[in-house]
């Protein structure tokens, strides 16, 4: 609804900033000082209103102006009807109906928050609510003749009650604030849990009470900070998670809006460098964390560099595999092997051997079939089979060394997979 024609136009905002407490007092003691004859009046006057000021909001909010917005307009009329028997019902001395009236429009805050939309619409709505409200004022005071200084104290009662109204909806706002960021604070632990491990239903369990929309896969960005590690972040998307780590800024996001988030994270001091992991699985997640961390370290020991102060995790992979962890491993040897994918478990074990054998040694199809124990027409069968699947990599220098490193931690596991060797 909105403010009184007494007060300009920027009242609205210094109302709605009015400490709870002392809006809502402020507001009963006006509505309580209404003389009891002026409640039947107000009864005849209003039952329009709810209707009028939603036409009103719909025409000048531009959040619910349009087609498609029935529901939101349903829900407009109500919140303006449960406002407006508030405000009649305190009038009249049935005090207890305000914690009913201020539960609902916490309520509207709280789903605004989780809703994504931060609330604002609400607070505008309100205000030009207030509009119709004064109009039904005029045509009641018109009609019963009423004095000035009667209409002088309705209106500062109507504008002390928009005011706490407006101070309900911001502390919904501030309360559905706290819990998401609780919420998302353990949907991180969750991601990020290494001693008892991902626990899926769980994560989606917090995502959901987060209103996070789970994506298949994530990205994660780390910010090394120098100094002061800000709550917020300006320009990161909604849909971030977010959390400080010692003197580092995490955030998990999604590969379209890597560039977004790596300039937010940029703008906050010359000095920041950031690390980019590349796209994982979302339960992979805690795997990238320890890859861009592990970068950072590179960078800051002088063993990478940085471009524009950005670190790409994936130009640095095999680095990162020879100081760090299985998980890395694991990711570049199933992405460098890749071809063998579609190939049978004893097939592709015994194309690897062949692949590991010559690409370590470069022998001639006889001699490396003396090695292996196969005949050498065997050998050169299984060399063209990887010639086909494999192309030009097997005559690069860097990407032969690559599948060594690869061969090295997949033939292992996959020995054990068919009983062993």
């Amino acid at each position: 609804m909105g403010f009184s024609r007494s007060e300009p136009r920027g009242a609205s905002a210094r109302g709605a900033a009015v400490p709870h407490a002392r809006a809502q007092a402020e507001a009963l003691q006006l509505i309580r000082r209404l003389p009891a004859a002026l409640v039947p009046t107000l009864c005849i006057a209003v039952p329009t209103l709810p209707e009028h000021a939603a036409v009103r909001i719909r025409a000048e909010v531009p959040a619910f102006a349009g087609a498609g917005h029935d529901r939101l307009y349903r829900l407009l009329r109500e919140a303006i009807g449960v406002a407006v028997d508030g405000f009649l019902r305190l009038a009249a001395g049935e005090e207890d109906s305000r914690h009913r009236v201020e539960a609902y429009f916490r309520g509207l805050g709280r789903a605004e928050v989780a809703a994504g939309t931060g609330g604002q619409r609400v607070l505008a709505a309100i205000q030009v609510a207030g509009e119709s409200v004064w109009q039904t004022i005029h045509t009641m005071v018109a009609r019963e003749e009423m004095s000035g200084s009667l209409v002088a104290e309705l209106g500062m009662a109507v504008s002390r009650y928009l005011g706490h109204l407006s101070a309900e909806v911001q502390r919904g706002m501030a309360e559905q604030r706290h819990a998401m960021v609780d919420v998302r604070a353990r949907l991180v632990s969750a991601l990020m849990q290494e001693s008892t491990g991902i626990q899926p239903r769980l994560v989606s369990e917090l995502a959901s009470a987060a209103e996070w929309p789970m994506p298949d896969r994530v990205i994660v960005v780390m910010a090394q900070l120098y100094g002061f590690v800000p709550e917020r972040v300006a320009g990161l998307p909604q849909e971030a998670l977010v959390w400080a780590d010692g003197d580092r800024l995490v955030v998990i996001t999604v590969e379209e809006r890597l560039s977004e988030v790596t300039d937010a994270l940029l703008r906050l001091d010359p000095r920041v460098q950031v690390a980019q992991s590349w796209s994982v699985p979302l339960l992979h997640a805690r795997h990238a964390y320890r890859w861009a961390r592990r970068a950072l370290g590179l960078l800051r020991n002088g063993e990478v560099r940085a471009e524009s102060r950005v670190v790409p995790c994936a130009r640095y992979r095999m680095m990162l595999w020879l100081a760090a962890d299985q998980a890395l491993a694991d990711d570049i040897s199933h992405e460098l092997l890749e071809p063998l994918d579609g190939v049978k478990a004893r097939r592709r074990l015994v194309l690897a051997e062949t692949l590991q054998g010559w690409l370590e040694t470069d022998e001639s199809a006889p001699a490396l079939a003396q090695r292996l124990g196969v005949h050498a027409n065997t050998v050169r069968g299984h060399l063209r089979v990887l010639q086909d699947l494999f192309g030009e990599q097997l005559h690069e220098p860097q990407q032969r060394a690559a599948l060594i490193l690869a061969l090295e931690t997949a033939l292992p596991r996959w020995r054990t997979e068919l009983g062993g060797r």
